[in-house]
């Protein structure tokens, strides 16, 4: 019997890099043999495993390995919505030798920002990510090919409130809120960013925060971390990207595949009987924003019965014709605004107990107060995540279908006093000592032969005070 002596093949060290995409080429082409993992010979499997899961799911996943805290990402975030507007994302972000201690949620919303608005005014071309050590700093440089920035608009750029009048655009609700907070949440890292832009070129962001942790308090580094990120705080910036996109660059004949689905998780109120389809409760839609209102619809049509409308004038119309279960309105509108809106509804007895949750790209507390203030049941800041909306809808609703179960039953308790009040042929009466006003029951009023509708019930004596009458007349 004969042996074969041959060797197996040798194994591929790369091949669970295999369809990591961009990511996935990067780490192949580096060399890691002087990091802290060392070469990717000598990973362990475990290791490998983690991250050919990491680079090939599609929702945005971080692994952070061994007692270095080593990161290795993948990116998914934004990706999707960037090839499918026809751009290419170039992501290099190689390790640095040495850390910079950054606060994990504070530092997504600081490069989520900043991808956000590169794909807000990009149309062609690429959209850059690049980390670098730059002397004693790591760098953060974000790059776009799109229309750029006026000069005279560059000193104003991270200006709270600030927005660029007439810039081209995916799409022209803003708040002007967003590069201001890059700005802020970079200062708090101890760091800067600058702007540089050519009109019909491209802009370039370079965000700079020291390397080490000399410049921090001890008590501000911490030492235990998370050992993933879920990619919790993309979604609401992604299905933002998502909504700018026309509708034949979403996937597939229907959008509404690129949206989370929560019907399982969600409590849905059913203010109807049946189960009937037409039982589901009504929610009026108002957004001048197209894109906006077909997002919202998309979310909520699997739960509820919908109808949207371009304006706040729109919406008071709808509303008045036919009350909708709950509202959903634009703060910043054309012919009406959501504050207008709020307050036609309010003064209309027919309307005035429909919740309102108002959408705005305002944040801050000032902007929520004002809109709670001004009747609003609820302040949803834009963009804002799907099963956030689904949550707060399902709990007004909720909230008002129990409201109305318990003015019902008030109301059905009253009837039947007053139903009691005529066979027993009692009356009583009612005095506001504020305004020195009585008022009579039914019973009464037909007692003392009044008319409750063109008669005044008489004055008790001002030091009267009484709450229930007692049986003054026979019959």
């Amino acid at each position: 019997m004969s042996q074969n002596n041959t060797p197996p093949p040798a194994q591929d060290p790369h091949a669970f890099l295999a369809g990591g995409g961009e990511m996935g080429r990067l780490i192949r082409s580096m060399d890691w043999s002087g990091t802290p993992l060392g070469p990717v010979e000598s990973w362990p499997q475990s290791l490998r495993t983690t991250v050919n899961i990491c680079l090939a799911s599609d929702l945005p996943i971080c692994v952070i390995w061994g007692p270095e805290l080593v990161q290795i990402y993948n990116d998914s975030v934004f990706r999707a919505a960037i090839e499918r507007a026809g751009l290419t994302l170039t992501v290099d972000c190689p390790p640095l030798d040495e850390p910079a201690f950054v606060d994990r949620g504070m530092w997504e919303k600081v490069v989520l920002n900043l991808l956000s608005n590169a794909f807000k005014f990009t149309f062609e071309g690429e959209i850059a990510v690049m980390v670098r050590r730059a002397g004693s700093v790591a760098q953060l440089v974000v790059r776009d090919t799109g229309t750029g920035v006026p000069a005279a608009e560059m000193p104003r750029l991270f200006e709270r409130f600030h927005r660029v009048e007439n810039a081209r655009g995916r799409t022209h609700e803003g708040s002007g809120i967003g590069l201001a907070l890059v700005q802020e949440l970079v200062k708090l890292h101890g760091g800067s960013i600058t702007a540089e832009s050519i009109v019909g070129t491209g802009t370039t962001f370079t965000v700079s925060v020291p390397l080490g942790s000399a410049h921090l308090p001890t008590d501000q580094i911490g030492e235990g971390r998370s050992l993933a990120s879920t990619g919790t705080e993309s979604m609401p910036y992604v299905e933002e990207a998502l909504r700018w996109l026309p509708d034949d660059m979403r996937a597939g004949s229907d959008s509404r595949s690129e949206l989370p689905k929560y019907r399982d998780v969600l409590p849905v109120p059913h203010l109807g009987v049946g189960g009937k389809e037409d039982d589901r409760p009504r929610v009026l839609v108002a957004d001048d924003n197209a894109d906006m209102r077909q997002y919202v619809v998309r979310l909520l049509a699997d739960h509820y019965r919908t109808d949207d409308v371009p304006n706040g004038e729109a919406a008071l119309a709808a509303a008045r014709n036919e009350p909708p279960d709950l509202i959903l309105t634009d703060v910043m509108m054309p012919r009406l605004d959501g504050f207008g809106l709020l307050r036609e509804l309010r003064a209309n007895p027919r309307t005035q107990n429909i919740p309102v949750i108002m959408l705005s790209a305002l944040a801050g507390e000032e902007s929520r107060a004002e809109g709670m203030e001004a009747g609003a049941d609820d302040y949803l800041i834009k963009p804002f995540g799907a099963r956030e909306l689904l949550a707060r809808v399902a709990a007004h609703l909720q909230m008002a279908r129990m409201r109305r179960e318990a003015t019902e039953s008030i109301r059905a308790q009253q009837e039947e006093l007053r139903e009691a009040q005529r066979v027993a042929h009692v009356g009583s009466w009612r005095w506001d000592a504020r305004t020195d006003v009585t008022t009579g029951s039914d019973e009464l009023y037909r007692i003392f032969g009044l008319d409750p509708q063109t008669q005044a019930f008489p004055t008790l004596p001002s030091r009267t005070v009484c709450t229930t009458g007692t049986r003054i007349g026979g019959g």
